[in-house]
């Protein structure tokens, strides 16, 4: 008899430690304008938190909850264009109607703020799911990533996860692919929270909730 083998629990805890090895290799790439997917089996809710939390160290982060059926593509629009404007960006939305004329206005308003703006990242948990799963929703996502001072981080969670998008998209994304499995059940993404995204700026720090 083993006794002492390790519970599942503590395997998942290991492997999302093992994870965290990998977080200056997807800070290059995205430095480099690289976006970043994530997958592999169980949940990477986690890692993407945590990962989140030492890009707002030197960042703004936007965290998306992918997972969230109430997540709308203007939202995640907003909150991008709110990390980069504050107040300024409630402006743009009365120059167009639809959230596309809105992202591309936004892209603009970003052009001319310079290259010494620092870029801001998203972090977005289950992007096969949800409005993200959509080819309406995610045409957003490739709007706002044309931008060179926006980069994303997604997390994918189902084994079909990378013929959602085809080829042009993710070379005009230049997506990276890293495998991270924990055996985790997906039980945060299997729910459906209020709170579908968040702005972390590098000056509040905030910590995160994780699932123990």
């Amino acid at each position: 008899c083993n006794c002492h083998s390790t519970s599942p629990r503590r395997q998942s805890q290991e492997r999302e430690r093992a994870a965290e090895k990998k977080f200056p290799w997807w800070t290059a790439l995205l430095l480099h304008g690289y976006s970043v997917a994530v997958h592999g089996c169980g949940s990477k809710f986690n890692v993407m938190q945590r990962f989140a939390g030492t890009l707002s160290c030197a960042y703004d982060v936007v965290i998306v909850n992918g997972f969230d059926r109430s997540l709308t593509a203007r939202r995640i629009i907003d909150c991008v264009g709110e990390a980069f404007l504050g107040r300024r960006y409630m402006k743009l939305t009365l120059r167009s109607s639809s959230a596309q004329g809105i992202a591309r206005n936004l892209l603009l308003r970003i052009a001319e703020l310079g290259d010494d703006e620092p870029p801001v990242f998203v972090v977005v948990h289950s992007a096969d799911a949800g409005i993200l799963r959509s080819e309406r929703g995610f045409k957003i996502i490739r709007t706002l990533a044309a931008s060179p001072r926006i980069r994303f981080v997604f997390s994918v969670d189902t084994a079909h996860a990378m013929l959602l998008w085809d080829g042009s998209t993710l070379q005009a994304m230049r997506v990276a692919f890293d495998e991270v499995t924990t055996y985790r059940p997906l039980t945060r993404e299997g729910l459906s929270i209020s709170s579908s995204i968040a702005i972390v700026s590098s000056l509040s720090n905030r910590m995160y909730t994780e699932e123990s």
